[in-house]
């Protein structure tokens, strides 16, 4: 006796459902730039050459950018499919898209060297799915185009050690527009119950 396929899940037919629904009733148009929103990356330099990225992105532009959108088929209807497809399937694009990311993200040291960042954390594959559903949702439900609840962060980190003086972030075309944070926090221990030096709030 052979085996059948699979049952889909209870929850994987209703999307397919809102798919179907999203696909008559959203617009079949591309997004405007201004409805995506730009990737935001923070750098933070700590002393002895210890470095924390933080990259907050949309990731209904990285799945787009990926392949995932047809030439003709609007943005939104495209993200509602990507909403909609097969658990395994999605995190399989998920993670390519990830495994992309950290191979091209790099930090020039000088003289022609570069590193990669280690210790990558990512949203997982069904939180980002889930987020691209409220997206879905919100479009369906006129929650505004501006709405991106599949704006999510990773983080990472290297340490080049306290003799280089400067370097140079490398970042690969796909994330798009960047808006690039670079903090240098001052640290410093307090003893128990110490009270922290004044802190200005305002530049002098």
């Amino acid at each position: 006796m052979s085996r059948g396929r699979r049952a889909p899940s209870p929850v994987s037919m209703w999307w397919q459902a809102m798919l179907l629904a999203a696909l008559f009733v959203l617009p079949v148009r591309r997004a405007a730039a201004h409805e995506l929103q730009e990737t935001a990356i923070t750098l933070v330099v700590r002393e002895g050459g210890a470095l924390d990225l933080r990259v907050t992105c949309t990731w209904s532009r990285l799945l787009l950018a990926s392949g995932a959108a047809g030439t003709t088929e609007g943005a939104r209807a495209a993200v509602a499919r990507l909403a909609a497809e097969p658990e395994a399937a999605f995190a399989a694009r998920v993670d390519a898209v990830r495994r992309a990311l950290e191979a091209r993200v790099r930090l020039q040291m000088g003289a022609g060297v570069r590193r990669a960042f280690i210790g990558w954390q990512w949203p997982s594959a069904s939180d980002v799915q889930e987020a691209l559903r409220q997206e879905t949702m919100a479009a369906m439900t006129g929650g505004g185009g501006d709405h991106h609840a599949s704006r999510l962060t990773a983080t990472a980190r290297l340490v080049v050690g306290p003799k280089i003086p400067s370097v140079q972030l490398d970042l690969p075309p796909q994330l798009g527009a960047v808006l690039l944070t670079v903090s240098q926090p001052k640290e410093q221990w307090l003893a128990p119950g110490q009270s922290s030096p004044m802190i200005p709030l305002r530049s002098p």
